[in-house]
């Protein structure tokens, strides 16, 4: 009986508490098969991938936040979500924070090529990415 009451808590002890991503996608597939619902994809860690697709060979996508925050409309323009949720990340920050740097965004989620940081004045050029291409610069920046 000591064996099974410690085997008990051992597994009670070792059950994972699942995050608010996977209950939301257990809950997604429990429900009728819908063509072009949303199932939502979640991290290693519980949280949402920041990428959504809608199923059914939509090509619709969305971006949403860690905490399952949808960030855009559905688009089949949508290649990349980092610069959004980065933006949305800054912009909530920025709330509370003067001079926060806000990324600015292609309509299919990667960096525009040229980013400025308006409280420093300063500009550069970034690859789809948000790396930067050039040194931050105060004078005129050209990106090609």
């Amino acid at each position: 009986m000591k064996y099974f009451i410690v085997l008990c808590l051992v597994s009670v002890t070792l059950a994972e508490e699942k995050s608010a991503c996977q209950l939301h996608r257990e809950r997604e597939l429990a429900k009728e098969a819908i063509p072009g619902r949303l199932v939502p994809e979640c991290e290693e860690d519980g949280s949402y991938k920041a990428m959504q697709c809608h199923s059914g060979g939509s090509r619709f996508c969305q971006c949403w936040g860690e905490d399952g925050t949808i960030l855009t409309a559905p688009s089949t323009r949508l290649t990349a979500c980092k610069c959004i949720r980065e933006k949305a990340t800054a912009e909530e920050r920025g709330k509370h924070m003067v001079g926060v740097f806000v990324p600015d965004c292609e309509p299919d989620g990667t960096y525009l090529k040229k980013q400025c940081w308006p409280s420093t004045g300063h500009c550069w050029c970034a690859d789809k990415d948000g790396n930067k291409v050039t040194e931050p610069t105060r004078s005129g920046v050209q990106c090609e």
